[in-house]
């Protein structure tokens, strides 16, 4: 049996480097690498850069097209270049990029789960509400069926700017969505708005604790997140890569991760759902 009133959840390092949590991946230009170089000398967390021979890293070709069909180039036998009537060349120009590798210290991480860990236990037991808000490729399959485990809000895909500070106009467009679901009608006003409220459409009050992963590509959101979420006064626990080491000051917790594998990010989110689900079953024994 565990003992929750002395529960004290601890994230080996071990388990962090076989999941590949440490690494930070990053695809270079010959342009970008002064730019790179200053980057790296004012990151705290990176300790090592891998070589070719310690990680597979390769060259990607990164193709630009100017004209024609993109379809053509990628070998699909359903779709010939040669049966098309309007034959048009296609020009393209091909550019590299060399993925580098560098490993983030394993100390730091270990001690930033942990502690989001047990905060995320004491919030759980005191019915806080919590929403996760997850913006990239694979990221999104995942966090959705985190949330689904542990009946919390969430949203995925977008992120309405003024989502939280103007909470009297998202109530609306919130009510609106429950009426349409029931009755089916204004289909035009609320079509924009199904693919980020869906998650949201049960919430009726600010939550208490964010929580947010974000990949590299679509790093402009992370700024406006946590600006909404200090106006508020909100806890926030921001899961990103060590790249934005910036962003520290801004969040309560900061756990550098790597967020271009998937198994990085499934072992996060595993963590967290363990730790919320130990909080709930604290308050049906002390219930009982």
């Amino acid at each position: 049996m565990i003992k929750y009133n002395n529960l004290n959840i601890k994230i080996s390092i071990n388990d962090i480097f076989k999941n590949n949590v440490h690494k930070l991946i990053i695809a270079e230009k010959k342009s970008y690498k002064l730019k790179l170089k200053n980057e790296i000398k004012k990151n705290p967390y990176i300790v090592h850069k891998y070589d070719n021979t310690d990680v597979n890293v390769y060259k990607k070709h990164y193709y630009r097209y100017y004209r024609g069909d993109k379809r053509c180039l990628n070998g699909n036998k359903k779709y010939n270049y040669k049966k098309r009537s309007n034959k048009k060349r296609i020009n393209y120009a091909k550019t590299q990029k060399e993925i580098t590798c560098y490993a983030v210290n394993l100390n730091k991480i270990s001690y930033s789960l942990s502690s989001a860990c047990n905060f995320i236990f004491y919030a759980s037991s005191q019915k806080q509400s919590i929403l996760f808000i997850g913006i990239g490729e694979f990221i999104e399959k995942l966090l959705i069926k985190a949330s689904l485990k542990t009946r919390s809000h969430y949203i995925v895909n977008k992120w309405l700017y003024g989502f939280l500070t103007n909470w009297s106009t998202t109530e609306k467009k919130l009510y609106e969505l429950r009426n349409w679901e029931i009755t089916n009608s204004n289909k035009n006003i609320i079509h924009r708005f199904l693919i980020s409220l869906k998650g949201i459409r049960y919430m009726t009050q600010i939550p208490e604790i964010v929580i947010i992963f974000i990949d590299q590509k679509n790093s402009k959101c992370i700024e406006q997140i946590l600006k909404e979420c200090l106006q508020l006064n909100i806890y926030t626990i921001c899961c990103v890569s060590s790249r934005y080491h910036y962003y520290s000051g801004l969040s309560d917790i900061f756990v550098p991760i790597n967020t271009e594998s998937v198994e990085s990010i499934f072992f996060v989110l595993n963590k967290f759902v363990y730790s919320i689900l130990i909080g709930k079953k604290l308050i049906i024994n002390n219930n009982n």
